[in-house]
């Protein structure tokens, strides 16, 4: 029962903690990649978690309405990561090859 209050104290609104409790969104894309949610909110830095973390963080952007913050919380990162991420998109799939290809079978499947 902490946890949720805790949860709902972190939140500005309502609608910001509705986002956060209601997980369908985020468990749809999951199960389209193979990742746990723990394990994307993990400490891990290995290239294919991080670029899962950087593709929900866009995914739930563009498509879920999500704020930077928002995404934050779901990822346990920092609202600048969550920036930064946003930020590289652009490059990454401009110039990375092997990103592009993994975000292209997320984003269309």
């Amino acid at each position: 029962m902490k946890k949720i209050y805790e949860l709902a104290r972190s939140c500005e609104t309502y609608n910001e903690f509705q986002k956060l409790m209601n997980p369908d969104p985020i468990i749809r894309f999951l199960s389209s990649t193979g990742f746990t949610i723990d394990q994307l909110r993990s400490n891990s830095k290995k290239r294919e978690l991080v670029d899962m973390r950087r593709i929900l963080s866009f995914w739930l952007f563009k498509n879920n309405n999500y704020s930077k913050s928002d995404i934050a919380l779901v990822i346990r990162r920092d609202r600048t990561t969550v920036h930064y991420y946003l930020d590289m998109m652009d490059s990454l799939l401009d110039y990375d090859p092997l990103f592009r290809e993994k975000f292209n079978k997320v984003i269309h499947n």
